[in-house]
C-alpha cells in the first residue's frame, strides 16, 4: 500500500501504480511471509509433552500470514486502484479523505492529477540528511554495533539463566506439613481444619478454591499418616488484590501460630513440575541398604548447598509384614511338596477359586478359603495343615519360619530397578519453612556405617559455591543460610553431576542417578531449542537466496537477526528479568523470521533503485536517499506489529506470564531491529561491490523523497 501510494504521489495513474507498486513488491513481501513461517517451522520438531503444546503454533501462523499474503497481493491492489463513485469522490475530496492514497476527481475522462505528498516526506528527507552523515563514518558505526553485540553477549553469559518455566506470579500455593507423631489419617484432617479455615478467608478476592491430601506422597503414593499438603489455587493476577508473595507472607506467619502442626513449609507451585519442587533425582539400585544410603547422602548435599530448601527423600511409608521361609530339607523329607506348599499359603491368605457362576451377565467366582478367625495373627494362620505325599496331614508352623520386618507399602521402579527419590525446593524467596521441632533425622547429621568417608571425600561444607567461609562459625551459617545468588535447577543438577555423584558412586558403583521433572524437561527442551535454531538460520538463509539469486546479500539481510537478539537482552536486563524461560526462546527464534522482513524489502530497493538508475557520483548520497523512501514503511510495520505485542507483554488487559516474555522479546527485539535495519543495513551495504546498472540508466541524477508539491526532486551529484 506504502508503495502504491508513493507512485500515485509520483503522478502515476491510479491503476498503473497499483499494477507496478504490487509488482515491485511481490517477492520481497512473499520473502518475509516464508521467512516468517519457516521460523517456527522447527516447533514441530521438539519432542516431549512440551512438543505436543508447541505443536499448534506453527500452522496457526502459517495459515494466518499466507493469508494475509493473498490478500495484500490480489486484494489490496485491487481495493486501491478502484475510483469511488461521484457522491463520494465529492464528499472525499472536500473533506481531504484518502488525499495521497486514491483520486477523487469528479471527470474520469480527465487525466489524473498527481497526488498531493504526505507530511512524512519531511521525515524522510531528515533521515536522508542524517544517514548520509552517519554513512561518511560507516567504518565507526559498524564497530560501534559490533562492541554493543560483544557487550549484550558478556551480560547473557553473566546475568541470564534458562528456566523452563520461570516462576514470576505463580497461581498456586502449597502448604504442607505434619501432624503430631502418630496421628491417624481422621485426627490429621481434624487438625489441619485451622489451614483450610485461613485459605478460606481469601475466597473470593483471592482464592478459588483448594484441594487437600492427608497422608499421600508427591506421586500418589501412601505416605505417613500424619502428613498432608492443601494446594490453594488463586486467581488471576490482575483479578486478585494481593499478590501471590504478600499471601504466601501472610500465611507463613498464621500457620506459624499454629500450635498442633509442625514443620509447616510454604511453597509458591512451579507450572511444569507434577512434585511441585523444582530438584528431582532419582537414585536407582535394587539394594534396599545401598540405595538410602546414598540417597541421604544425595539429601545432604542438596540441604548444604545454598539457595536450596526442604530437601528430603521421598520414602514410602513402611507397614509391619512377615517374611516367611521354609525349611527345604524338612520339607523333602516330610514328602511335602514345595509348590503346594505355597499353594496352601495362598489358599490360607486369599482364598482359592475352585468354580464360577453365572449371574445374569456377570460371572462370579467362587473362592474357597480357610475361617476368618485363622487369619487374626501368624500363630493361628501357622496352625493350617498341609497333607503330605503320605495322605498326612502337617502343620504349617513345622515346615516354615518367619519374619517380622517393616517394608515399604509400595515399590517404585525406573528401568527395571528400584527407585527413590529425592527432592529440594529453589529459595527463591517464594520459599519459607517454620518447624519447632525435628521430625527426622537433620539432613546436616552423618549417615551410619560407611557414610563417614564420604564427607571426607569432598561433601564438606567448604566446596559449597556461594558459601560463607570455613571460618565463619557453624551454628551461625547454618542458622542465616548464607544465599549469594539463587541457582537454578540446571546449574544444581550440573553441581551434582560434577561434585557429588562421581564421589557417591566411587562408594556404591552400583547406583545409577538421574534427573526427572523440571530439570529432565528443560535439557530436553534446550537441546530442541539448538536444533530449531541451526535449522531455522538453514532455512532463512535458503529462502533468501533464492529471492536474491545471492549469497552475499542474504547474509546481510541475517545480520539483523544477532543484533536483534541483542535488544531482547537489553530489554531483559532493565526489565530486571534473570531467568529467561521457554516461551522467551520461542520468540527470540520467531524473531529471526520476523526482524529481517525490513531488511529484505531494505535490500530488494537497494538493489532494483540502482539497476534502474545507476550509482551517479555521489555513492552514499544514493544509498541515504534510496533507503529514505523505505522509512515509511519500514516504521508502518515495526509499530503496528509493536503495537499489537506491547498490551500482552505488559498485562494491559490480561497477563499471563508465560506469554509476557514472548512478547516482550518480540516486541522490543523487533524495535531494535528496525534500527539495525534504517542504520546498519544501508551502512553495510555501502562495503558491497557496485551493483551493475541498467544500460537506460541515468548517471548524473537521483531520486530523492518527494517535496510538498508532489513532485520528485532531484538533488544533482557531487
Amino acid at each position: 500500500a506504502e508503495n502504491i501510494a508513493r507512485k500515485r504521489s509520483a503522478g502515476i495513474p491510479q491503476e498503473e501504480a497499483s499494477i507496478l507498486g504490487t509488482k515491485e513488491m511481490v517477492m520481497p513481501v512473499f520473502g518475509s511471509i516464508a521467512t516468517t513461517v519457516v521460523a517456527f517451522v522447527p516447533l514441530f520438531f521438539f519432542s516431549g509433552r512440551y512438543g505436543q503444546m508447541l505443536v499448534f503454533i506453527p500452522p496457526v501462523i502459517a495459515v494466518m500470514l499466507f493469508a494475509s499474503l493473498f490478500e495484500s497481493i490480489f486484494v489490496l491492489p485491487a481495493h486501491l486502484g478502484m475510483r469511488l463513485p461521484r457522491p463520494f469522490k465529492r464528499f472525499a475530496a472536500r473533506f481531504g479523505i484518502f488525499r495521497g492514497t486514491v483520486s477523487t476527481q469528479e471527470n474520469a475522462q480527465e487525466p489524473e492529477k498527481p497526488l498531493k505528498a504526505h507530511w512524512f516526506v519531511k521525515v524522510e528527507e531528515w533521515y536522508a540528511r542524517i544517514l548520509e552523515r552517519i554513512l561518511h563514518h560507516r567504518v565507526i558505526v559498524v564497530g560501534f554495533f559490533i562492541a554493543l553485540l560483544v557487550s549484550a553477549s558478556l551480560v547473557f553469559s553473566h546475568q541470564f539463566k534458562f528456566v523452563l518455566f520461570p516462576d514470576e506470579d505463580s497461581n498456586e500455593i502449597n502448604i504442607s506439613g505434619y501432624a503430631p507423631p502418630g496421628s491417624s489419617k481422621e485426627q490429621t484432617e481434624v487438625l489441619i481444619r485451622a489451614v483450610e479455615q485461613l485459605v478460606n478467608r481469601e475466597r473470593p478476592d483471592n482464592v478459588i478454591g483448594y484441594r487437600s491430601v492427608v497422608a499421600q506422597s508427591r506421586r500418589g503414593g501412601a505416605a505417613d499418616q500424619s502428613s498432608f499438603s492443601i494446594v490453594a489455587e488463586l486467581k488471576e493476577r490482575e483479578n486478585r488484590t494481593k499478590s501471590t508473595e504478600a499471601l504466601m507472607r501472610q500465611w507463613r506467619d498464621e500457620v506459624a501460630r499454629i500450635q498442633s502442626l509442625d514443620r509447616m513449609t510454604v511453597t509458591a507451585g512451579r507450572f511444569g513440575s507434577g512434585s511441585g519442587s523444582a530438584i528431582e533425582v532419582e537414585v536407582r539400585e535394587n539394594n534396599d541398604e545401598v540405595r538410602k544410603k546414598a540417597a541421604e547422602a544425595v539429601r545432604d548435599a542438596l540441604a548444604r548447598l545454598p539457595g536450596l530448601r526442604n530437601a528430603e527423600v521421598d520414602e514410602p511409608i513402611r507397614n509391619p509384614e512377615y517374611r516367611i521361609g521354609f525349611n527345604r530339607e524338612l520339607v523333602t523329607r516330610l514328602g511335602v511338596n514345595p509348590s503346594e506348599l505355597a499353594t496352601a499359603m495362598r489358599t490360607v491368605l486369599e482364598g482359592t477359586i475352585v468354580d464360577e457362576i453365572n449371574s445374569g451377565d456377570e460371572e462370579v467366582d467362587i473362592r474357597v478359603s480357610v475361617d476368618g478367625n485363622y487369619k487374626q495373627a501368624i500363630n493361628f494362620l501357622l496352625q493350617n495343615p498341609i497333607q503330605n505325599s503320605g495322605d498326612y496331614l502337617i502343620p504349617l508352623s513345622r515346615l516354615v519360619s518367619y519374619e517380622r520386618v517393616l517394608a515399604p507399602s509400595s515399590i517404585t521402579r525406573v528401568h527395571h530397578k528400584r527407585t527413590t527419590m529425592v527432592y529440594a525446593d529453589i529459595d527463591d524467596g517464594k520459599t519459607e519453612t517454620q518447624s519447632r521441632r525435628p521430625r527426622k533425622k537433620p539432613a546436616t547429621n552423618t549417615m551410619a556405617e560407611g557414610k563417614t568417608h564420604l564427607k571426607q571425600e569432598g561433601l564438606s561444607r567448604a566446596g559449597l559455591p556461594g558459601e560463607a567461609s570455613a571460618s565463619a562459625p557453624t551454628n551461625r551459617v547454618r542458622k542465616q543460610r548464607v544465599r549469594q545468588e539463587a541457582m537454578s535447577p540446571i546449574e544444581v543438577a550440573g553441581w551434582l553431576e560434577a561434585n557429588v555423584f562421581p564421589k557417591i558412586q566411587q562408594q556404591y558403583p552400583g547406583v545409577v542417578f538421574s534427573f526427572s521433572g523440571e530439570i529432565k524437561d528443560t535439557r530436553e527442551s534446550s537441546g530442541d531449542l539448538a536444533t530449531a535454531t541451526i535449522l531455522v538460520l538453514f532455512l532463512i538463509f535458503v529462502i533468501l537466496a533464492l529471492v536474491f539469486n545471492s549469497a552475499l546479500r542474504p547474509a546481510i539481510v541475517m545480520l539483523t537477526i544477532p543484533f536483534g537478539l541483542v535488544g531482547i537482552i537489553f530489554t531483559f536486563w532493565l526489565h530486571g528479568v534473570e531467568q529467561f524461560g521457554l516461551f522467551a526462546a520461542i520468540g527470540a527464534l520467531g524473531l529471526a523470521g520476523v526482524v529481517i522482513n525490513d531488511s529484505i524489502v531494505m535490500i530488494d530497493k537497494l538493489d532494483r533503485s540502482i539497476r534502474e538508475d545507476g550509482w551517479g557520483k555521489a555513492r552514499l548520497e544514493k544509498i541515504a536517499n534510496i533507503s529514505s523512501t523505505r522509512l515509511r514503511a519500514v516504521m508502518l510495520t515495526t509499530l503496528t506489529t509493536v503495537a499489537g505485542l506491547m498490551p500482552t507483554a505488559y498485562g494491559v488487559l490480561g497477563y499471563d506470564a508465560m506469554l509476557a516474555q514472548m512478547m516482550l522479546a518480540l516486541s522490543w527485539g523487533l524495535l531494535f531491529g528496525t534500527l539495525i535495519t534504517l542504520v546498519l543495513i544501508p551502512t553495510i551495504y555501502t562495503f558491497l561491490p557496485t551493483v551493475s546498472a541498467a544500460p537506460h540508466a541515468v548517471e548524473p541524477e537521483t531520486e530523492i523523497p518527494l517535496t510538498q508539491k508532489g513532485t520528485p526532486s532531484r538533488r544533482k551529484s557531487r
